[in-house]
């Protein structure tokens, strides 16, 4: 007899209790196909087990749990059968292509949404993305009937129940935009986008829980007629949400000092709002700013302190 010496190494295994791959040391002989060199190699080859295309949301390491539609973003559908959200095809089939970075070279197709077609391309093997096929005739298939995703100035283009982007023209051939959105042409195609007066009067939308989690963004209120801090959950919400206080003060008009600048934020980072140039800072006088559709009072840089102070 004689003794064969395996190399160990580590491999990745799907779970189908748990729904998602799991490493686990591979002592090198036998074993089964339930085998694989990477996690990535083996979410791709086993999500379908659980969605038709694509693989399912996760929130870290786990699958984020649905029981209805509700419970996941408008990009995702609920797959009651193994409860949890796969992606929608107008998401697959928007992404971009990401060929990955790892060292194979397989054939696979994506959707081009700019050239509504499906293109051949050399997968490396990992950390690619759900717009990611085997034939053609399933790339084909799963997005034959896709429209590519508007890129608005700020907000997501408008959708309508099934998911699917409005096209609309500014000539009247196309949809009409429902309320409270406009016609608008990113450089490709035409989208129904949120108008800026609409965005800057929503109440802010905490959205539904996805990926990575909640984080803290900011909405313009229309009531204080200030930007303010709230906790997003992720996905979804509303147009009202900007990653930045400049952002949103910058595109809801927060502002308007004659001088140049920005009007001055107290301690707390919130505007102040003055009678008199005397509860302003020296740098600063008090003066009558538009916010929104009303005139408020704020502390402006004066006239040789507007470039250098916001």
């Amino acid at each position: 007899t004689f003794e064969v010496n395996y190399a160990v190494s580590n491999r990745y295994y799907y779970d189908v209790q748990q729904g998602r791959c799991i490493s686990f040391i591979y002592n090198g002989g036998l074993g089964n196909f339930n085998n694989f060199k990477t996690a990535s190699e083996c979410e791709f080859f086993c999500a379908r087990l659980q969605c038709n295309y694509g693989a399912p949301l996760k929130i870290g390491a786990n699958n984020q749990r649905c029981n209805s539609n509700s419970e996941c973003p408008s990009t995702h559908e609920c797959q009651t059968d193994h409860n949890v959200c796969c992606p929608r095809p107008q998401a697959i089939c928007s992404q971009p292509l990401r060929p990955g970075d790892c060292k194979q070279s397989i054939r696979r197709y994506w959707y081009n949404a700019v050239a509504r077609a499906c293109e051949i391309f050399s997968y490396s093997g990992c950390q690619g993305n759900d717009n990611n096929f085997e034939t053609l005739l399933d790339c084909q298939n799963t997005c034959e009937n896709i429209i590519p995703e508007p890129q608005c100035p700020h907000g997501d283009a408008y959708k309508d129940y099934q998911g699917k982007y409005y096209v609309c023209s500014n000539s009247g051939s196309g949809n009409i935009c429902p309320v409270n959105y406009e016609c608008y042409y990113d450089g490709f195609v035409w989208g129904c986008c949120p108008t800026k007066t609409y965005t800057c009067t929503l109440s802010s939308n905490k959205g539904v829980t996805c990926g990575a989690g909640s984080s803290h963004r900011y909405y313009y209120n229309s009531q204080t007629q200030e930007c303010e801090s709230f906790l997003y959950n992720g996905c979804d919400g509303n147009p009202n949400n900007f990653a930045t206080r400049e952002e949103c003060e910058n595109y809801c008009g927060v502002g308007g000092c004659p001088n140049g600048g920005t009007p001055k934020h107290n301690e707390l980072g919130r505007l102040i709002i003055c009678s008199s140039s005397s509860s302003c800072p020296p740098t600063h006088e008090c003066t009558s700013v538009n916010s929104g559709s009303s005139v408020v009072n704020r502390c402006c840089p004066t006239r040789g302190e507007g470039k250098y102070f916001g």
